[in-house]
């Protein structure tokens, strides 16, 4: 009822509403700004990505470890922002890693949108800073390639990044087969991390959130539904079995 959800908004700290209203001026405003400079200044736009990102990225890594959820930082997508960051810092001239990165922010990273759910919720810092952290990298690499980084020699140009240079050979390394070793190298330094060093710190204290124990646990979630049903299918799970995050077959 309209009584009940007033009663409800009344009781909400004022601190929490008024976080609430900065989050919704933060979002709206920076989604604008974003679009100002992707649309007029797209060869600008690795500049406004790299002062923007480690702000989110800090905000994120406290509120994250504030509600036990500091897990979910060694993800992909903050691998692939990582491997942007190199790329704009140290290889600025690296055509191959550029292609690379490429890869990344168009395929998994972005995926991530619809398969995490995310949505622009204004009022939601959380929420906001997802889009963010998954559409970014997207946009950069975009601006970057067909807009280029800017006048300095020392970065990449439009011609650097044509690709109708490339041999089939060399296309397919650099668009598909060094990513997959990246990623590769990502998830072992990731089960290295889970698995190993902080297995025992996980199964004490179970109220940590991994991605694993989010998917595994969001049985309504369309990714859960398929890969499910999937794993019933070829016999892995029983018809009455579901995933548990704890369970070999599940890590699997």
């Amino acid at each position: 009822r309209v009584r009940d959800y007033v009663h409800a908004k009344i009781k909400v700290p004022k601190v929490m509403r008024r976080i609430d209203k900065w989050s919704f001026c933060a979002g709206v405003y920076g989604l604008m700004f974003t679009e100002y400079v992707a649309t007029r200044f797209p060869e600008r736009f690795w500049v406004f990505y790299g002062w923007a990102m480690p702000c989110v990225v800090v905000v994120r890594a406290v509120y994250y470890r504030m509600i036990r959820w500091q897990y979910f930082l060694y993800d992909f997508c903050y691998f692939a922002n990582i491997a942007c960051f190199l790329f704009l810092t140290v290889r600025t001239s690296d055509a191959t890693m550029f292609r690379c990165i490429f890869a990344f922010a168009n395929g998994p990273v972005l995926l991530a949108i619809p398969l995490w759910r995310n949505s622009l919720v204004f009022h939601s810092v959380d929420k906001v800073h997802s889009v963010f952290v998954h559409a970014m990298p997207c946009l950069m690499t975009w601006c970057g390639r067909w807009y280029g980084f800017g006048d300095d020699e020392r970065r990449l140009s439009v011609k650097d990044m044509d690709a109708t240079t490339l041999t089939v050979y060399q296309g397919c390394l650099d668009l598909m087969v060094y990513p997959m070793f990246a990623y590769l190298f990502w998830q072992g330094l990731y089960l290295l991390k889970t698995e190993i060093i902080d297995r025992g710190k996980l199964e004490r204290h179970p109220e940590l959130m991994t991605s694993l124990r989010w998917l595994a646990n969001d049985r309504n979630s369309p990714a859960n539904k398929f890969a499910l049903k999937s794993m019933r299918n070829i016999g892995l799970f029983g018809a009455d079995e579901f995933f548990d995050a704890e369970s070999t077959k599940t890590k699997f």
